[in-house]
């Protein structure tokens, strides 16, 4: 689920800005504050939305990259969980561009496959993403 500023910027009714997606991510803490979030251990982070993926959909909205934050896409992670296209794009107040939804998932596999990271492509029934996410979690955190 978005946070609550990325809420409040898709739903505001005035044109979305580069400032707005700049100052999204920083709000957020760009990636740099997730450790201090997270209930456990500050070595272990885990996020649902990143630099990058603020930047996509500043794309999506603007029709144009930015590089407002840069040095925060480029953080780099120790794993990538993609969710397949599998389950139906459902329009629920929130989400939007039904439409990009493939040029956006072939963006994250991109980024996935050039991080040098371990990734992992989840597909299936709900349980079986779970399963195999939690499963290469395992992994990554046995190490």
């Amino acid at each position: 689920m978005p946070s609550p500023s990325a809420i409040a910027w898709l739903s505001r009714r005035a044109p979305v800005t580069d400032r707005d997606a700049t100052r999204i991510d920083r709000r957020r803490g760009g990636d740099r504050r997730l450790s201090t979030l997270q209930p456990w251990p500050s070595t272990s982070s885990a996020c649902d939305t990143d630099a990058f993926t603020t930047a996509l959909f500043h794309e999506v909205y603007l029709g144009e990259p930015t590089h407002a934050f840069d040095e925060l896409v480029e953080r780099r992670y120790d794993l990538f969980l993609v969710c397949g296209l599998g389950v139906p794009w459902r329009h629920d107040g929130v989400r939007e561009f039904e439409e990009q939804r493939r040029w956006m998932h072939g963006r994250y596999l991109e980024r996935a496959r050039k991080s040098g990271a371990p990734w992992l492509l989840l597909e299936g029934s709900r349980e079986a993403r779970l399963r195999e996410g939690g499963r290469a979690v395992d992994r990554l955190l046995a190490t």
